[in-house]
């Protein structure tokens, strides 16, 4: 996996919305050239992601080099039409133009996500320069050469590479991506979780006309980042709160049909979400039953007999137990 993070200075919105037109276009460019390649076994992917490209080579690794040579000649400045241009542009103001392809909950967790993340911008912000009439082919080109210009270059290799044909395959990637002098660690992009204080309130109305449903997110976050036995505890957590959550805000009160709770990660923190989305009753409502419900689970919780967490904590190491199996 090879990451291209931008530096301070010209992380922005615009950056983020040209990068994703050019990541595609990369894709288009490439299209011809590495079809059959890829039917041998060998696949690659290019992104933007966040503040950064990113960019994976995997399968049987007899090609891999081949491979990364053909997709590395096109990363800096695809060879495209305007015709594919302007066809990848339209895609992508219509993706976000159509707010009917989410649902309110989805919705409400892009805009906690604008407001939270750092390297997170808004549909309006991408489609502000998507739709602009100086965002061309050669303004795509210019603004990922500078971006280009000022990152940092970050590479890991994982599986059967000895370590001389990797620092081979990382020179390969170096004289192809980088233009300039190395961006210093301390002028990296870094993207962050932004840690709010209490009883943090977000509105937004639900952008899908004729949709009566609400959304309503509540997300308590962990003070700081938790250690390994402290995500062990939140993974615990997680799965019993979301059992709870769906029998008292689903089925008792019969909120909605998308009922969801749990601890996941945000960046370097941990989060535990409730989700509910319907037409029952409105946010200030939804917000106090589940407020409710996270009172009873907490008296549960200390009732809980020790029998019981043992199995509860038995079905958590299985279910991880057995993702781990599943992916050797």
């Amino acid at each position: 996996m090879i990451k291209m993070s931008f530096a301070k200075d010209v992380a922005d919105a615009e950056l983020a919305a040209l990068g994703m037109l050019h990541a595609s276009l990369v894709s288009d460019a490439l299209e011809e050239d590495v079809d059959e390649l890829v039917s041998t076994g060998v696949s690659y992917s290019f992104m933007k992601e966040g503040d950064a490209f990113t960019l994976r080579f995997n399968g049987f690794d007899q090609h891999l080099e081949v491979l990364m040579q053909k997709v590395l000649e096109k990363v800096r400045e695809p060879e495209v039409s305007s015709f594919i241009f302007e066809r990848n542009r339209e895609s992508k103001i219509q993706r976000f133009e159509d707010v009917t392809s989410s649902q309110a909950y989805e919705h409400g967790s892009e805009f906690y996500s604008v407001a939270m993340d750092t390297d997170a911008y808004s549909r309006a912000e991408y489609l502000q320069f998507l739709k602009a009439n100086t965002t061309t082919l050669a303004r795509v080109q210019e603004v990922v050469k500078n971006a280009l210009k000022r990152s940092r270059l970050t590479m890991l290799f994982v599986g059967n590479i000895p370590s001389e044909r990797a620092e081979s395959m990382a020179t390969l990637v170096e004289n192809a991506v980088l233009d300039g002098d190395l961006l210093a660690e301390d002028e990296e992009f870094q993207s962050a979780v932004v840690h709010p204080g209490n009883n943090t309130s977000l509105r937004m109305r639900n952008p899908i006309a004729g949709d009566a449903n609400h959304a309503t997110v509540n997300v308590y976050q962990w003070p700081s980042i938790p250690t390994i036995a402290e995500r062990v505890n939140l993974l615990i957590l997680g799965s019993m709160l979301h059992r709870k959550a769906f029998d008292e805000l689903r089925t008792s009160r019969q909120l909605g049909y998308v009922v969801s709770a749990g601890v996941v990660p945000h960046g370097p923190i941990g989060e535990l979400k409730v989700l509910v989305q319907g037409t029952k009753a409105d946010p200030e409502a939804v917000d106090s039953y589940i407020e409710e419900m996270l009172t009873h689970f907490t008296a549960d919780m200390k009732e809980m007999k020790d029998e019981e967490f043992a199995n509860r904590k038995d079905t958590v190491r299985d279910r991880k137990s057995t993702r781990l199996n599943s992916s050797h």
